[in-house]
């Protein structure tokens, strides 16, 4: 995080971008694979953690979809904190602090009503902090076609395994998430990635 203050006080926005853009695409290579895992084969997850939770399995799912998609929207409290957006940080966090209380209050009824809310406050924490993140630096940091290509692969393999009836099997979940990992890692490393330049530091120590 030091980095980007230090390219706000040289006024490099393009830098701030790349890097940014950088830490997204690390971040989307290890989210890849926890998707797998967490929305592609819930069931196993569960009933290794507590089979007690597995008629809960839908909620799971979708609280694992939203702190997965802020996984992968990037440092954007780090940007905000280390470029003089200290007031846009905080405001937005409490706005949607402000959010869960309200619906700690109308939900007040439900059982759950603690895990929706964190939900929500999270997810519009997290989006509007990144809307805001995005204008500040003039644009995005990763085009939204980028972003759909990069969720494609762990979406296929979702697909596969359910089409495959393969969704209680540990076996296949750990192939899908390390394939889905590889996959990625490959793809950073080749020429363009994020991780090349350090492979290529690599290869000539060695």
């Amino acid at each position: 995080m030091p980095e980007f203050s230090r390219m706000y006080h040289a006024g490099d926005k393009a830098g701030i971008k790349q890097c940014y853009a950088s830490i997204m695409r690390i971040q989307m290579l290890f989210a890849g694979s926890m998707a797998v895992v967490l929305v592609g084969y819930p069931q196993v997850l569960l009933s290794i953690l507590a089979e007690e939770l597995l008629p809960y399995t839908k909620q799971f799912v979708g609280c694992a979809l939203v702190f997965i998609l802020i996984a992968t929207l990037g440092p954007c409290s780090g940007v905000l904190q280390m470029t003089g957006n200290e007031k846009k940080d905080n405001l937005y966090r409490e706005a949607a602090l402000g959010v869960m209380l309200v619906l700690l209050f109308v939900m007040r009824g439900s059982r759950l009503v603690m895990l929706y809310a964190l939900c929500v406050q999270a997810l519009l924490e997290g989006v509007v902090k990144y809307w805001y993140v995005c204008r500040w630096m003039q644009g995005s940091a990763i085009k939204l076609k980028t972003y759909c290509i990069w969720w494609s692969v762990p979406a296929a393999v979702i697909a596969g395994g359910c089409l495959l009836h393969l969704q209680h099997s540990a076996l296949a979940m750990l192939l899908a998430a390390g394939g889905t990992f590889a996959f990625g890692l490959v793809c950073e490393l080749r020429p363009g990635g994020c991780l090349h330049g350090y492979w290529e530091g690599l290869k000539k120590k060695f």
